[in-house]
């Protein structure tokens, strides 16, 4: 599985607790925050690895940084996830299960629900966030002609300057 790099330095590593440490860095800047009274007194659950519970008397609730987010309550490791959401930023119509079976190095099924939960995000949200490319795609109409006049192949592709 190859992991994304950003400035030189891969974002997570093939430690989900590495890419729980990113995730909680990323939501909780000043510390974790209780996703159900929006609380910032609460303290790391020791019973429960990754959890959190909330501080104040009225709530008290778990939570971790999962919680909320299209991650909430899957079985598939954070690195994992974190691999197919940069893969879905990376590509204009995002992965296919196909490309997330090969390159997350899960099973079919678990590829379609995580491209399933993938598209459900980005049509609610209407997501549209997309890496810069070093040049634009042109689109450009290209058909090839035998000897003979016929067309073998016409298309409207997208090639790079």
């Amino acid at each position: 599985m190859r992991f994304p790099i950003h400035y030189g330095q891969p974002i997570f590593t093939y430690d989900p607790r590495s890419a729980r440490r990113f995730l909680e860095e990323q939501r909780w800047p000043d510390g974790p925050v209780c996703p159900a009274c929006r609380s910032r007194k609460a303290y790391a659950n020791r019973s429960k690895q990754g959890f959190y519970r909330c501080a104040r008397a009225s709530c008290g609730k778990d939570f971790t940084v999962t919680t909320g987010t299209l991650m909430e309550r899957s079985h598939v490791p954070l690195h994992k996830w974190l691999a197919a959401l940069f893969m879905e930023a990376a590509s204009r119509e995002g992965p296919t299960p196909t490309d997330l079976q090969r390159e997350l190095e899960v099973t079919y099924k678990t590829a379609w629900i995580l491209c399933q939960r993938l598209r459900d995000i980005r049509r609610r949200t209407r997501l549209r966030i997309r890496l810069p490319r070093s040049r634009p795609p042109v689109p450009a109409a290209r058909a090839v002609f035998p000897a003979g006049g016929i067309p073998v192949r016409s298309a409207i592709s997208t090639i790079r300057r």
